[in-house]
This record gives structure tokens, C-alpha cells and sequence, in this order.
């Protein structure tokens, strides 16, 4: 039956292309582009490329455990056995071989898994982290993937950080952090993030209310033994406003955080120069971009990325009173620091750079930019909605999802075309 219903999967899950004609079913996740017309400068108008399908695999939302009569968190996550299929929520890769991933099967709680294959064969490397009570909130794990030894992880219900410097054989538990959790949630999509083996944050969401996301930020200058507490929202209102989006750390040093849709009109962002002990609030300039400023409802920033401590980038959409319904999409760029910005439009989505040069707008239309942001060639057109991982400007994997269904898939050209992989548990 399992077998019956993965090859519907692969034949349903298309990428539409610019031949709308091509509409023969494949073994393979494949799209085509024509590198003749792809490269192009972005314009206000955009290519028309409709999907034809839609992805079909096991939705999450059938994974309900049997209740039994007593919770079983006297014990630890116990490892997935050998041929077991599992789901992958986030990949990390680092070559084309060897990386890492959170999954799941159809239990409560989020395993770490470890592959030298590409993803298609993996080893269960969890920590001996306390299981999920079967009546209460699943186990939901947060994680930084530094190399193929090193790794940090925190469930969001814990206060603890476990680390790894063996490729997860081994795990220790750090010390607990005074943060008061009241839902267990991964408020920022980096809230746990390494610059180097030894320094290191993460960002602990409490609670939120009256247009404000409280959080707690911690910092490890020991590769995770010990934690000093940075932010505490009971001393400063330091990033505790409404609604945070990214975190990204270039050093021990310098740290961007932005912010996006809340109370807000104007995009604005952190930047932090100590480490993240104190932050300075600095807005967007919006004045240089159309339509008008006054004409603006919300806008959102997102996807930073520092290059070095001159270089950063980060993406921002408007919405507009005019037309609610229509994003303005604009890619800022910076080479002096963020004193200056240069403002372009972009074809939307979040930013993804694997190099000043090399990049992606990732949504369900896909390009890529070769020259910094500049110009962006359309890729392909899917019809999920992903979080991607890139290892150089061709080979890279997402977890597609699309309603509540969610799938592994690969590709090796930049993002043109995509095919599916069965992830499984090997030795």
C-alpha cells in the first residue's frame, strides 16, 4: 500500500515550467526553463507560470498517537529502528553527502538525524532528551548545525541546550536557563545560532501581549557550558517589541535582528555591535521607493544576512491601503555597514545567499541571482511552499509542504527542477 501511495505522490508532485503543454506524468519531480529568456533584470512584470499539482504524501495531522493511560515522560526519546520512513521538518546539509535533520515519525517528539548520503539513508542521533507526555504538547526541536560533529539543541518545552561534538554518538546537557516559558514556540526562524564552536545564542521566547513579543537572550562563550543571560525583559524592552523575523549573528560582536508585520508602519531592524548586550533601533528608508510612503499599511522586513561587518542584505514587503492584497517587494543592500542602503525591487519571497554574489528569492516562483541581487533569473514555479538549504549554486533540498502535507526534495541545478526523496532510517 505504502509503495502505491508514494508513486502517486511523485507522479502528483509537479513543477511547472514555461511549456504549460508538458503535461505527461514523470517518475521524477522535474521542471525545465529556457536559458535563453531566464536571465532577466527585474521589472514589475512578472512571467506567468501556473502549477498543475499538488503534492500528495502522509499529512502530519494523521500522525495521532493511541492515548494510553499514564504519560510516559519518565523516559527518554527512544531512537527509530532501522527501515522506519520518517518525515523531515528542517535540513541542514553540508555537502552533497553529509548533513543534518530534524524529522519525525508518528509520535510527539522531533528526532536528530544524521546522513552521509545526501538524505536519503539516516541515522537517529536524538539526545537522551525526556519523551513527550502523551497528553500535553509534542517535543518540538530547535537546532544549530555547525559541522558534522558539532551541533546544539534545544526543545522549546526545556530550558536546556544539549551539545554535540562527536556527530551526535554523544550529547551533554547544559546548565538551565532562568527563562520563564509559557509556550513552548520558536518565536524567530534562528533563535539558536553559533558564529563559531565556542560562541554562541539563543533567543528563548516567554510570552506575548500589548504589541510585544517577550523574549530572553542568552549568550555561550564555552560552546554551550555555561549561559549568560543578555536580554531579560524584566531590565530592558531591548527586541522584546512586536514581531520579530530573523536573527542572524555575523561574529561574536555583530548581530542583526529584524522585524516585520506588528504595530508598525515603517520596516525597521536591530543591529547589535557587543554581542547582543544592547541593541540600537534603526528604520528603513522607504522614501526612495513607490508608491508613496503615506500609502503604506505594514511592512516587513526579513531574510539579513552579513556578508562581513561592511556587507548586509535583507528583503522587505509592503502592503499598500490601495491595493491590500498586492506586495511590494524590495531587496536593500548595504557596503558600508548599513549607513547607506541601495534599494531595488525583487521578485519576493525569502532571501537565501550562498555568497555575496549567488542567491535566491525562494516562494512558489523561484529565482536566483548570480550578481548580487542585481538581475534574477526565474527558475521554476512550484506549486509547496519550502524551507531551503543550499550547499553551493547548484545542489540544494527543501521541505516542501503544501496544506498539511510534506515532503523531501532535491535538486541539483540551482533550483530548475526537483525530485523526491524517501527519507528513511538506516544503521
Amino acid at each position: 500500500m505504502r509503495r502505491n501511495y508514494l508513486l502517486f505522490f511523485i507522479i502528483t508532485l509537479l513543477i511547472t515550467n514555461c511549456n504549460p503543454q508538458q503535461s505527461s506524468p514523470t517518475s521524477e519531480l522535474v521542471s525545465s526553463s529556457s536559458p535563453e529568456t531566464n536571465a532577466i533584470p527585474l521589472t514589475d512584470s512578472q512571467p506567468d507560470h501556473t502549477p498543475e499539482a499538488s503534492i500528495t504524501t502522509t499529512p502530519e495531522a494523521q500522525e495521532t498517537p493511541q492515548l494510553p493511560t499514564q504519560p510516559t515522560n519518565e523516559v527518554n526519546i527512544l531512537h527509530l529502528v532501522v527501515g522506519q520512513a520518517i518525515t523531515i521538518k528542517d535540513i541542514t546539509m553540508l555537502d552533497a553527502e553529509v548533513g543534518w535533520a530534524i524529522g519525525r515519525t508518528s509520535g510527539l517528539e522531533d528526532h536528530i538525524l544524521f546522513t552521509t548520503d545526501g538524505g536519503r539513508m539516516w541515522s537517529d542521533r536524538t539526545p537522551p532528551e525526556p519523551a513527550a507526555p502523551i497528553i500535553g504538547d509534542p517535543k518540538t526541536a530547535s537546532a544549530f548545525f555547525f559541522d558534522e560533529n558539532t551541533a546544539w539543541i534545544r526543545y522549546l518545552d526545556s530550558r536546556s541546550v544539549w551539545r554535540t561534538t562527536d556527530g551526535g554518538l554523544n550529547w551533554d546537557m547544559g546548565p538551565s536557563l532562568e527563562a520563564d516559558i509559557h509556550i513552548p514556540i520558536e518565536i524567530v526562524p534562528h533563535s539558536l545560532q553559533f558564529v563559531d564552536e565556542s560562541t554562541g545564542w539563543v533567543m528563548i521566547y516567554l510570552e506575548s501581549g500589548m504589541s510585544h513579543d517577550w523574549i530572553s537572550l542568552f549568550q555561550t562563550q564555552d560552546g554551550g557550558q555555561t549561559w549568560e543571560e543578555l536580554i531579560n525583559p524584566s531590565d530592558t524592552a531591548d527586541l522584546s517589541g512586536c514581531c520579530k523575523t530573523d536573527m542572524h549573528f555575523f561574529d561574536e560582536s555583530l548581530g542583526i535582528v529584524s522585524f516585520g508585520m506588528g504595530p508598525y508602519t515603517a520596516p525597521h531592524y536591530a543591529m547589535t555591535t557587543d554581542g547582543g548586550r544592547s541593541w540600537d533601533f534603526i528604520p528603513l528608508d522607504i522614501s526612495q521607493i513607490e508608491p508613496s510612503e503615506a500609502d503604506f499599511t505594514n511592512c516587513e522586513a526579513h531574510s539579513p544576512q552579513i556578508f562581513d561587518p561592511n556587507t548586509i542584505v535583507l528583503g522587505m514587503s509592503c502592503t499598500t491601503y490601495s491595493e491590500p492584497t498586492k506586495l511590494g517587494k524590495y531587496f536593500y543592500s548595504s557596503d558600508d555597514g548599513a549607513q547607506t542602503w541601495t534599494i531595488n525591487t525583487y521578485p519576493g519571497g525569502d532571501l537565501l545567499f550562498w555568497d555575496r554574489e549567488i542567491g535566491w528569492a525562494l516562494g512558489r516562483e523561484i529565482y536566483q541571482t548570480t550578481d548580487g541581487g542585481t538581475t534574477w533569473q526565474w527558475m521554476a514555479n512550484v506549486n509547496w511552499d519550502g524551507r531551503f538549504n543550499f550547499t553551493d549554486g547548484n545542489i540544494g533540498w527543501a521541505i516542501a509542504t503544501s496544506a498539511e502535507e510534506i515532503a523531501l526534495v532535491q535538486t541539483q541545478d540551482g533550483g530548475k527542477t526537483w525530485s523526491l526523496i524517501e527519507p528513511e532510517i538506516g544503521e
